[in-house]
């Protein structure tokens, strides 16, 4: 015995839409999944504003200073997607100072590795606390030796 059905070409052609309209869906949603922005909080171009040297075991290290930047004097950090970084300054409108580096991301906390920088750590560790358009970079000291902590303030270059 043979059953045959008869299928309305009005409701095959319901069903094929239908299909059609969720795999549009379906890929709007998967596409608008990928973020196409960095990956960490930091990545771009920051101008030093200010920073503080603290805790030192001679408390006469203990300073403030503030930073400006304008076309006589600036010190800008690069942070790369691609976890390099570049310390560029220039003073007097001429001369231009780049230090080169890499840095890693983990919480709220950022490993700076600056290359060829005398008297320092090969790494530093910082936390850093974002604050609308400001970066603030609070160095790690774990051990007791007494050594000054840092604290660098950054402001996201063009909105200061």
């Amino acid at each position: 015995m043979q059953v045959f059905f008869k299928l309305d070409s009005r409701f095959v052609m319901i069903s094929i839409a239908k299909n059609i309209l969720l795999l549009i869906c379906g890929l709007v949603f998967v596409m608008s999944c990928n973020n196409d922005g960095p990956q960490n909080p930091i990545v771009g171009t920051w101008i030093m504003m200010a920073t503080t040297t603290q805790n030192c075991k001679d408390t006469s290290q203990n300073i403030a200073v503030t930073y400006f930047c304008d076309d006589l004097s600036c010190r800008k950090y690069i942070f790369a997607d691609d976890g390099t970084l570049k310390v560029e300054h220039f003073s007097k409108g001429a001369t231009t100072t780049t230090t080169e580096g890499t840095y890693t991301v983990s919480n709220t906390t950022v490993f700076i590795h600056i290359n060829e920088l005398p008297n320092t750590s090969p790494v530093r560790t910082f936390t850093f606390t974002l604050s609308g358009s400001t970066l603030y970079l609070k160095e790690v000291i774990t051990d007791l030796s007494g050594r000054c902590s840092d604290t660098t303030v950054l402001s996201k270059y063009g909105l200061q």
